[in-house]
């Protein structure tokens, strides 16, 4: 996805389901290969572990809830 000047790398994830470090890192490792962002579109009942919020952070992945 472009925005902007940017390119964006997006997954969207939805439902109930918990999203997880190799989750994260798997995708900032799709991301860096493309060269773009890594962003996830996430719903409501979508969680993070502490670790995944963390190495998101760290990583300065973009997470939009919807």
């Amino acid at each position: 996805m472009r925005r902007g000047r940017y390119k964006y790398a997006v997954e969207v994830k939805s439902g109930k389901q918990t999203i997880t470090l190799p989750i994260i890192e798997k995708h900032i490792k799709k991301s860096n290969k493309i060269r773009a962002k890594p962003m996830f579109v996430i719903g409501r009942n979508v969680k993070l572990t502490g670790k995944a919020k963390e190495t998101a952070k760290k990583n300065k992945v973009r997470i939009e809830i919807i």
